[in-house]
């Protein structure tokens, strides 16, 4: 059982309410929304609270800052295992066996990367958050480095740097870093074409069922492709 944290900022209501359902169905205990002061949401259920706590703002680079500062916000709230997500990503199953308790910070990145800059490859749209103090010091080191970087990449940035520091890190202070496959955890088209869902399934490269082979589906940078692609009240898959 886990806690969910996301940041949507205001136009990316409607994009959120079509994945949130695939959130909800697993088991999820709370899906915590940090948002801005005026974003359009209807009742929600029960299990999702927001926290309007950001002025508005329509910058890609300071909404991309605003999701790692909310978790920085959101780790003194913290009493169970947490997973961070855009927005625009669908649970495709549960995720709870992931958290096993021998991480703190679990990152997906691509498995045919080499091993020595595979790091290089993570993604900011998904960090599996264990409730340890060394978990949390993370976070809080990700926002220093993130607001020494200026760009529309800038959580993305500080988020290597930070992982590749723990690397470095004298064994007394390290925090433990699990590396998990995208093609599972992450998967997404590496398209401007919103329409080639068909390519994120092949991702998979197993002759499994789609349901059992990847556990998250993440529609990067193609939010309103995502919204033309799947229509009104209807899922990917």
């Amino acid at each position: 059982m886990y806690d969910i944290i996301t940041y949507c900022s205001v136009g990316y209501e409607k994009i959120l309410l079509k994945f949130l359902s695939s959130w909800l169905r697993n088991e999820v205990i709370q899906i915590h929304i940090y948002c801005d002061h005026d974003n359009d949401f209807p009742q929600l259920d029960k299990r999702v609270e927001l926290y309007e706590i950001f002025g508005n703002c329509i910058d890609a680079g300071v909404g991309c800052a605003r999701k790692t500062e909310a978790v920085n916000v959101h780790k003194y709230r913290m009493t169970r295992p947490t997973v961070l997500l855009d927005v625009d990503c669908f649970i495709n199953q549960d995720l709870s066996s992931v958290f096993d308790g021998t991480f703190d910070i679990g990152v997906a990145v691509n498995p045919r990367s080499k091993p020595r800059t595979r790091i290089n490859s993570v993604s900011g749209g998904l960090l599996f958050i264990n409730n340890t103090n060394s978990a949390k010091g993370f976070v809080e080191r990700w926002v220093e480095k993130q607001r020494l970087i200026d760009g529309p990449s800038r959580d993305q940035a500080s988020l290597v740097k930070t992982v590749l520091g723990c690397a470095k890190a004298i064994v007394a202070s390290k925090c433990r870093i699990k590396e998990f496959s995208e093609d599972i955890y992450n998967c997404h088209p590496y398209t401007n074409t919103p329409h080639h869902l068909q390519y994120w399934k092949d991702r998979a490269r197993n002759p499994m069922d789609l349901d059992q082979t990847c556990e998250r589906c993440h529609f990067r940078g193609i939010c309103s492709g995502a919204n033309t692609e799947i229509g009104e009240g209807k899922t990917p898959f």
